[in-house]
């Protein structure tokens, strides 16, 4: 059967199907077969691929609400999964392509992760898009989709992407200008490549690959630019030798090769059973995060870290993720759960009795900068992105204790692109990123500020601190907003985490050390 186009019988169920997802009403194999039989839709391989094409509407609708948190979201989307049908409709040719979508929650996190905030009009790729699941957190006027499935082709079609192809995904993408594939340039990459064997071996590079999935998630990164990033969805668990090594295999040249090109994040043993049973397969996967390629290709996988536990429920799978987005554009979210902030309050507090106790610290103390590196930077652009290097590298998703005011405060990406974006690129300015965490941490706290009228409905306020700084013995005083988020959660109080927003410089004075 060729379907290039929706008909009106097959939108009439996606829309039904939509409306009772919205109201979580139950739906399981044979209810949603009647009801597309109802209509006339008797083809089961296309009942499976519309159900799921209503099930991309609801959680796009969802993710992208911007008057939830990030978490909210997640938390509804978890819930639209827990209720939706189990697609277990198993045709030859789903069986055949391992035509096995990306659960929602998944699905979110991993587009999250690429979200680019730092470039004005960032443009996505998915290559093997499927009717569209992991793209439902990605802006779709500039997400470039691929598909050679014609069901799932024309499913896209109806969706609003910049573009839909129709390639093979696993040869080279031909390349285009900026009406179609953006050559390598795309800011970020996300796919769920189809597991399997590839009839023989292909050459990449000098390596020899035959794992289907492998070599599309190759060609994918092949059309990222340097500073994008990828979320990357393979087959199976990784497992390791005595030593902790990756074992020797087919797992063992593509990390190794991966970490020698790439700047990997994480790869997370994602289990089957558990959080991927009702996208029709209970196989187990595993999710890769990339930042960026390597200027200088070095190094190979690492050994076993005591994080490469199997991750068994979407909480975990949150915990594991949600600190690199911190910086994305749609909001802010807290990486650690409210027990793991309450360690790290203690932690600290003891920290700072026994610094009082031994006389080694004191909460308002200036922080010293002296820098000769950065001031030789007199290209403001290069000078920004060191600074946006160094907050990466040292300060991204990591949380300072402010001894004044005895919060947590946490330092996502959008505090950098706030400072960068509002402030004048002042070498003095710029140059506190230096030291930025000990600068939040022994800044004094003076007042609360309102939300802005343009803050997301989250926001409850402002926190403002004064942190006294000495910059190459030149003596100032340094504004710093802390933004207070307000996280609602089910069968609980409010409460509230604090974020870097923005600093700048109050004064400049001439004294010197």
């Amino acid at each position: 059967m060729t379907i290039t186009k929706l008909q009106p019988a097959h939108l009439k169920y996606v829309t039904l199907i939509e409306k009772d997802l919205s109201e979580r009403k139950a739906h399981n194999k044979v209810s949603i077969e009647r009801m597309a039989g109802s209509l006339g839709i008797d083809n089961k391989n296309l009942v499976k691929e519309l159900t799921e094409l209503a099930i991309v509407r609801v959680a796009r609708e969802i993710a992208q609400n911007t008057g939830l948190t990030n978490r909210e979201r997640y938390d509804q989307i978890v819930d639209l999964y827990n209720h939706q049908a189990n697609l277990s409709m198993r045709t030859s040719q789903s069986m055949m392509l391992q035509q096995y979508s990306t659960p929602a929650p998944i699905a979110f996190l991993a587009g999250f992760y690429i979200l680019n905030s730092r470039v004005e009009t960032p443009f996505y790729f998915e290559p093997s898009a499927g009717n569209g699941l992991l793209t439902i957190a990605l802006p779709l006027k500039q997400t470039i989709v691929n598909e050679i499935d014609e069901i799932r082709n024309a499913n896209l079609q109806t969706q609003g992407y910049f573009s839909v192809l129709s390639q093979n995904a696993i040869e080279p993408f031909r390349q285009f200008d900026k009406h179609g594939i953006l050559g390598s340039s795309f800011d970020g990459i996300i796919t769920n490549p189809p597991f399997g064997t590839l009839d023989k071996e292909v050459m990449y590079d000098e390596y020899k690959f035959k794992t289907l999935d492998h070599l599309m998630a190759l060609r994918a990164l092949d059309t990222m630019n340097d500073s994008g990033r990828a979320a990357i969805i393979i087959g199976g668990h990784t497992e390791w030798d005595k030593l902790g090594r990756i074992q020797a295999g087919k797992n063992w040249i593509f990390f190794n090769y991966l970490y020698h090109y790439y700047h990997v994040d994480d790869v997370i043993n994602i289990d089957g059973h558990k959080l991927y049973s009702r996208q029709g397969t209970a196989f187990n996967v595993r999710l890769i995060l990339i930042s960026g390629r390597k200027e200088k290709p070095e190094g190979y996988a690492p050994l076993r870290q005591a994080k490469d536990q199997v991750v068994f429920t979407f909480d975990e799978l949150w915990n594991r993720i949600a600190h690199f987005f911190l910086g994305s554009s749609t909001g802010a979210s807290d990486p650690y759960s409210e027990i793991e902030n309450a360690k790290a309050r203690l932690r600290l507090l003891k920290n700072k009795i026994v610094m009082i106790q031994s006389g080694l610290g004191n909460p308002f103390t200036k922080t010293v900068i002296n820098d000769t590196e950065w001031k030789k930077i007199h290209d403001e652009k290069k000078l920004v992105s060191k600074c946006e290097e160094h907050f990466r590298l040292n300060y991204q998703g990591r949380t300072i204790y402010n001894y004044s005011k005895g919060i947590l405060i946490g330092l996502p990406m959008t505090g950098f692109d706030h400072t960068i974006h509002c402030n004048t690129w002042k070498y003095e300015n710029l140059i506190i990123f230096k030291k930025l965490s000990e600068i939040i941490q022994n800044a004094k706290y003076i007042n609360t500020g309102k939300r802005k009228e343009n803050d997301s409905a989250n926001v409850a306020g402002y926190y403002n601190f004064i942190s006294k700084v000495v910059i190459n013995g030149i003596h100032t005083n340094i504004s710093i907003a802390i933004r207070i988020i307000k996280q609602r959660k089910k069968n609980s109080n409010n409460t509230y985490w604090r974020y870097y927003y923005n600093h700048f410089m109050i004064d400049e004075k001439t004294k010197t050390a």
